[in-house]
């Protein structure tokens, strides 16, 4: 049986266009949720310690960015495990 999917784009395809949509990925067993501002070396450093886990189950990585001025979407590029962008363009401040 094959396995669930759902629609997402790639992180350039967010990048290129801005938005996020969706396109078809592998079902994941766990969700990281990580929320950003600003924090694109960050993330380069969460992705190489992510990417070198060992027997990790399926995950996916959902980054919630709170309207961040650096390259979120560049820095979650190439990331060898299925990565959900979405992204406010102005920052909402500690609620958000």
């Amino acid at each position: 049986m094959a396995p669930a999917t759902r629609r997402a784009t790639t992180v350039r395809e967010i990048a290129a266009t801005g938005c996020s949509r969706v396109c078809a990925v592998p079902a994941a067993e766990v969700s990281v949720v990580v929320p950003v501002r600003d924090a694109a070396d960050d993330l380069r450093t969460l992705v190489a310690a992510l990417a070198a886990q060992v027997g990790a189950p399926p995950f996916e990585v959902v980054v919630a960015d709170d309207g961040s001025s650096d390259d979120v979407a560049g820095a979650l590029a190439g990331a060898p495990f299925p990565v959900r962008l979405l992204r406010v363009a102005v920052a909402g401040g500690p609620p958000a």
